[in-house]
C-alpha cells in the first residue's frame, strides 16, 4: 500500500482492514518493495496504540470530501468510528 494514492493493492483501504495489516503484519511476497511490515512495527504496541495508527494512515489517505450541491447525504466509507460513537471520520 503507498499512503500517498488512493489506490490501495492487496485490501479494500477501510479502516477495520488497514487496523489489521498493522496487527498481522505484511509478509515480504506481498509487499510491493519485497521487504516485510513486522506485525505491530515489532514493538509492544497495544490495541489503542494499533487503532490510532490506524485511524491515523487512514485519515492521511482519505482527505476529506467536500460536500456539493444537493441535500446533505450521509457517507459510509469504512473510517475509524468517531470517539464520541456517533459515526465515523
Amino acid at each position: 500500500m503507498a499512503l500517498t494514492g488512493a489506490l490501495w493493492l492487496h485490501g479494500p483501504g477501510t479502516y477495520e482492514w488497514v487496523a489489521e495489516q498493522i496487527r498481522r503484519g505484511i509478509p515480504a511476497y506481498r509487499s510491493m518493495s519485497g521487504l516485510a511490515m513486522p506485525m505491530r512495527g515489532w514493538s509492544m504496541m497495544n490495541d489503542d496504540e494499533v487503532r490510532a495508527v490506524a485511524a491515523y494512515v487512514w485519515s492521511i489517505t482519505h482527505p476529506p470530501r467536500v460536500p456539493g450541491p444537493g441535500p446533505a447525504t450521509v457517507l459510509s466509507d469504512g473510517g475509524p468510528p468517531l470517539p464520541c460513537g456517533r459515526g465515523r471520520l
